[in-house]
């Protein structure tokens, strides 16, 4: 019988995105076809969500599920009801903002000023640091995978990430990404996927705004931190 295709990308970049961040759920599901696409290879900038949106398409073709990681799940969720791919999709640790407030209106306003430019040498500066500093790339990770489940792979895969060149172009577009992660969306009303969340505080924030299923052993990385319970909310999805 031929395994299950499972499309699987995260919004963590560049943290997180290779084969070390699913190789867990790989391990926890050795019956099923798990294909990453790495959102770190679609160049950010003018073009970027539309680019980011025909990969998943293309990549979601023949796959059974989705399971889609923090900042990923709006552009995942857009995705398929754009398209009309009927898919079920399983949002690990998602990220909503399903509210526009004045606060969220004068951010976007300030990164449209000066505070833009000084967001791009502070996102510079700080990766500078975190190739410098082990212990500081390793807090910073730390915000998204609990402690403990941050292998020497993952870390070292971080750092690798971190170096890479197309880093360069990340720092510059900062702004733009900045302004899409605070721009609210309304692809979260009536919630078609199931979402799973761990103990992280901005969890904690997204669950009470979303709803969903708390993985008590989790933080904000589920698929590597409790890989054999996302499977177990996974498989019922690809027999319905």
């Amino acid at each position: 019988m031929a395994a299950h295709k499972i499309l699987a990308l995260t919004g963590s970049a560049p943290y997180l995105g290779g084969p070390s961040t699913w190789q867990p759920l790989r391990n926890a599901g050795p019956d099923l076809e798990i294909v990453d696409l790495d959102v770190f290879s679609i160049a950010p900038g003018a073009g970027h969500t539309e680019r980011l949106k025909s990969a998943i398409q293309q990549a979601a073709a023949g796959a059974c599920a989705v399971v889609a990681h923090g900042l990923i799940a709006e552009t995942v969720l857009s995705t398929m009801r754009e398209c009309a791919i009927a898919k079920p999709v399983l949002l690990l640790s998602p990220v909503a903002i399903t509210k526009d407030t004045f606060t969220l209106r004068a951010m976007r306003s300030l990164l449209a000023g000066p505070l833009g430019g000084l967001m791009a040498n502070v996102s510079k500066a700080k990766t500078r640091k975190l190739l410098d500093d082990p212990a500081f790339l390793r807090k910073q990770l730390s915000n998204t995978v609990r402690d403990c489940a941050i292998t020497p792979e993952l870390l070292d895969e971080a750092r690798r990430r971190i170096a890479d060149p197309r880093m360069t172009a990340f720092n510059e577009e900062i702004v733009y990404t900045l302004a899409l992660m605070l721009t609210p969306t309304d692809v979260f009303n009536g919630l078609a996927a199931r979402p799973l969340f761990g103990k992280s505080p901005i969890d904690a924030k997204m669950h009470c705004r979303l709803g969903g299923t708390v993985l008590e052993d989790a933080w904000g990385a589920p698929m590597i931190e409790t890989p054999a319970e996302v499977l177990a909310h996974l498989r019922p999805l690809l027999m319905a």
